[in-house]
């Protein structure tokens, strides 16, 4: 009896060491999940933390390119504005000749006005020296 209840102890101990080791094991296993869960739960904090910059840095990419589209915009309407002063030049340069041929024009004209002045006056004095003679021609 006694070397049976020996055995027995011996069985108990054997499966108590067993069940200590397998226990161990788990435990071991268990805190490796655990670190294994820390660490994705810090990856996870760290990766909400990004995305909360990104949704910031989204929302100002949304207004940088709203910014650029308004200056993209107003480029084309100050390229129209350009286009036009450039007609507006050109017309004004061709104005500006115009009027320099009219004044050489109307300087080249100036003495054959007054030649024309010269030939009416003339003219004039011949007409009344044409309507004079006939009366002088009667007194005579």
């Amino acid at each position: 009896l006694e070397s049976q209840l020996l055995e027995r102890e011996n069985d108990l101990k054997h499966e108590y060491e067993e069940n200590i080791s397998a226990l161990q094991n788990d435990l071991a296993v268990s805190e490796e999940r655990r670190k294994k869960n820390d660490r994705a739960a810090e990856e996870l904090e760290a990766m909400k933390d990004e995305l909360d910059v990104l949704k910031h840095s989204s929302s100002r990419l949304d207004l940088t390119e709203e910014q650029l589209r308004k200056c993209k915009a107003k480029l084309a309407d100050f390229q129209d504005v350009r286009a036009q002063l450039d007609r507006e030049e050109e017309a004004r340069e061709r104005a500006v000749q115009q009027v320099i041929e009219l004044e050489n024009e109307l300087n080249t004209l100036a003495p054959l006005r007054r030649q024309l002045e010269t030939y009416k006056s003339r003219a004039t004095d011949a007409e009344v020296k044409l309507v004079d003679i006939p009366n002088e021609l009667e007194k005579l």
